[in-house]
């Protein structure tokens, strides 16, 4: 919140059930304050949103104080809207729309994205298939989806990321990474790496998906391994961005 002294934490709670693997339920906030040159958790797992949830987003404001925070359902036809300001998190809207997957029970691991000049939310799930939309960072609303159905479950797989100049696309299985051009009139998969069989413990395959400030993107491996899989050029179109 608009100092260097204080903090929002957004997380969520997890549990297993019987139909899922995980379950993302309730979005929490902590308040984080500087205090006496330590920071200390001053209000702790303050409920957010309760239900059926997936992974958020969160995102500046186009006002360039204010963040988006974007909930979306387990159902990926509702979503969210909530302002974080300096004074508090509260809810603006909700926006409800007609999304069908291939798969009728999307059940699969998520990691969600926002382009780093966030024009585009991606949503991806590895059973499910890849959204992307237009977002409109002064109303906080979604608009021209694109979906992109997968043939078979990515399982586990499951990251997804945006390169720094926020045309790229990656969403990975286990065993391939793929990359979209958002500014193809007809986004489509595009496979750029593939898992050479490497194992430690186990196979060493593709996971979670994060962009660093080098402009690379680091992906987690399907093991407990201390390396890291990289997108060397992730600006790059096609086989140039060098997994």
């Amino acid at each position: 919140p608009d100092t260097n002294d204080e903090y929002y934490l957004i997380h969520m709670g997890a549990e297993k059930n019987d139909t899922v693997n995980l379950q993302y339920n309730p979005c929490y906030y902590t308040k984080i304050q500087k205090i006496a040159g330590k920071y200390v958790a001053v209000l702790k797992n303050q409920i957010i949103q309760e239900g059926n949830l997936m992974p958020n987003i969160v995102v500046k404001h186009a006002n360039g104080r204010d963040w988006w925070l974007i909930q979306p359902s387990k159902s990926y036809n509702e979503y969210d809207f909530y302002v974080i300001s300096k004074e508090r998190i509260h809810w603006s809207h909700k926006q409800i729309l007609s999304i069908n997957y291939y798969y009728e029970n999307c059940h699969g691991v998520a990691q969600n994205s926002i382009s780093p000049d966030g024009s585009k939310l991606m949503m991806f799930n590895n059973s499910c298939g890849v959204l992307l939309f237009d977002f409109d960072r002064c109303s906080g609303l979604l608009d021209n989806l694109f979906e992109i159905k997968l043939d078979s479950i990515m399982y586990p797989g499951g990251g997804s990321s945006f390169s720094s100049n926020s045309r790229f696309a990656y969403v990975c299985s286990s065993t391939s990474i793929y990359q979209i051009d958002t500014h193809s009139p007809n986004p489509k998969l595009f496979e750029v790496g593939k898992y050479d069989g490497y194992k430690v413990d186990g196979p060493a395959g593709f996971w979670f998906m994060s962009r660093q400030t080098d402009g690379k993107i680091y992906l987690t491996p399907t093991c407990y391994c201390d390396f890291m899989h990289v997108i060397n050029y992730p600006d790059s179109l096609g086989l140039a961005c060098k997994v």
